[in-house]
């Protein structure tokens, strides 16, 4: 039996994407190392944060231990989606399943902030 591979892989993703871009298109604005209100919940006081580590980014949710990781784990905790789901979702999303340039448009709509990562 051979696997029909469906869409680009994480690697190939990361090549047009940044995780600031998954981040960003999922969750709205968004300041590194600040918080927002949390996207699961409804609330006054901020609880969600994205942050640098290591040079990655990665997200937490304050109120809820269970919510936390990195970009991909975040559209998975969204839409309640498995690894292969989330790619998918995502590739589909930024228009990279059918080989147009959509992508472009969406990164290109508003400004990327300066990543410091000794600052985070």
């Amino acid at each position: 039996m051979h696997l029909v591979r469906k869409g680009p892989s994480v690697q190939e993703i990361l090549s047009k994407l940044s995780e600031y871009d998954i981040y960003k298109f999922y969750l709205g604005e968004f300041t590194v190392g600040g918080t927002i209100c949390s996207p699961w919940y409804k609330q006054v006081t901020h609880s969600f944060g994205v942050y640098m580590k290591d040079g990655k980014l990665y997200h937490a949710d304050f109120a809820d231990p269970d919510h936390h990781g990195d970009c991909w784990q975040l559209v998975q905790q969204l839409y309640n989606l498995d690894k292969h789901q989330c790619i998918e979702k995502v590739a589909r999303d930024f228009g990279l399943t059918d080989g147009s340039d959509q992508y472009k448009q969406i990164v290109s709509a508003y400004a990327k902030p300066v990543m410091d990562i000794k600052r985070h």
